[in-house]
């Protein structure tokens, strides 16, 4: 789960941002073109987790979004449905 993490952690400070889920979601092709993900969906995205109020997400909020294996459909729209990870 950490390789994960860290493909998402572009920058490799720790924590995922709003910047980078959104890039990762356009490079995934799970939303783009019209649909793209704005950066308030990935900021409701990243709140569904972020414990501490921080605007980002670390290792430890990763895994437990990870592990509920869904994102929350309002945020991202259905074109997110499908589980992103195996395992």
């Amino acid at each position: 789960m950490r390789e994960a993490f860290n493909v998402f952690d572009q920058n490799g400070d720790g924590f995922i941002t709003m910047d980078e889920l959104r890039t990762m979601l356009v490079a995934l092709g799970i939303r783009q073109g019209q649909g793209a993900a704005t950066l308030d969906d990935c900021g409701r995205m990243v709140g569904q987790v972020d414990r501490n109020d921080e605007g980002r997400v670390d290792f430890s909020e990763f895994k437990q979004m990870m592990r509920s294996r869904h994102l929350n459909q309002k945020a991202i729209g259905d074109a997110a449905a499908a589980p992103i990870l195996d395992g």
